[in-house]
């Protein structure tokens, strides 16, 4: 049989006129075992993962458990509730205050993967929010589309504590009452406000092409804007941007007891900060403990519950909980 050339992945190969054979001495193996190689490569990797993060939740607690004195009430109470929320439906859950309302109405402006990233940051908020030892009403609105199908692929999506709307917030609340919460605001949240909405804008925009946006929104619809005071209790990068997850967390967590700069060093990762300068001490709030101490000035006050309103759902979510 005549020389015949071959790819140089094939160098190996010795050939006859009856087939081509592997030389057992070899030093490229079959295709099939390079695949399997990978694949215990993914799996060692991702064990690691799992096991670097387990890592790190126990470290939290841990620090949780050396700096708030209230930690095991705290765990006694979040595992009650958790158990409560097993045998009660959406509306027999006594929510406190706040509302707060996560915005998918930029999806529009977002690829599949971006959407993939805000459906995973708002299954991990909702981690957070049947743990809260007092739940605040989060509500989804604009969940129609792309932005729905991506939610869906969430195992128990159709099944979880929160309030749906396929409309626009805007459509949903009365505006006097929305405070959108973004980077961009020259005014500085400084407290909760019961009687508020608060938004959180559903974006994941690693490109930073959507800059700007949620702000240029809020403006155009003519509502009050704010942004969370984290360069007072924490140095952060210029280009924090924080996820959907991480901001309802601190909100969830301020609404327990005032605490921004514990609710700060909890939920703001440590890629997002920087040494801070010579000289910085991060304030700490006094009398904290229960908000129900705060002024009279329209301040949050946490002490009852807030009985849920009806509330408009996509209707398919609606008999898939009936």
């Amino acid at each position: 049989m005549d020389d015949i050339l071959l790819p140089h992945y094939f160098a190996d190969l010795e050939v006859n006129d009856e087939h081509f054979c592997l030389d057992e001495d070899s030093a490229t193996p079959p295709r099939p075992e390079r695949r399997h190689a990978r694949e215990d490569q993914s799996k060692v990797f991702w064990k690691a993962r799992r096991q670097k993060t387990r890592e790190k939740a126990k470290e939290k607690r841990r620090a949780d458990k050396l700096t708030d004195p209230n930690f095991a009430a705290r765990q006694r109470a979040a595992h009650s509730l958790k158990d409560q929320w097993k045998d009660k439906s959406l509306h027999e859950i006594a929510f406190f205050g706040p509302h707060v309302v996560i915005d998918l109405s930029f999806q529009d402006r977002m690829d599949s993967k971006e959407l993939s990233s805000v459906a995973a940051q708002i299954l991990h908020a909702y981690g957070h929010h049947r743990r809260a030892e007092r739940p605040l009403q989060l509500h989804v609105t604009s969940l129609v589309d792309a932005a729905l199908d991506h939610l869906a692929k969430n195992v128990g999506f159709r099944s979880w504590k929160i309030f749906y709307h396929e409309e626009h917030f805007a459509d949903v609340f009365e505006p006097e009452s929305i405070v959108y919460m973004t980077g961009d605001s020259p005014d500085v949240l400084e407290r909760l406000d019961e009687s508020k909405v608060y938004i959180i804008g559903g974006i994941s925009d690693n490109g930073n092409a959507m800059a700007g946006a949620t702000y240029a929104e809020a403006k155009r619809l003519g509502l009050q804007t704010a942004r969370l005071p984290i360069d007072r209790y924490m140095a952060v990068n210029k280009s924090c941007a924080l996820n959907v997850n991480h901001v309802f967390e601190i909100v969830t967590d301020v609404a327990r007891d005032g605490d921004w700069a514990r609710a700060f060093e909890r939920s703001i990762p440590a890629r997002m900060r920087r040494p801070a300068a010579p000289g910085f001490t991060a304030p700490r709030q006094n009398g904290c403990d229960n908000l129900s101490n705060a002024s009279s000035d329209g301040a949050l006050d946490v002490s009852e519950p807030v009985v849920p309103s009806d509330c408009s759902e996509p209707a398919e979510l609606s008999a898939a909980r009936a």
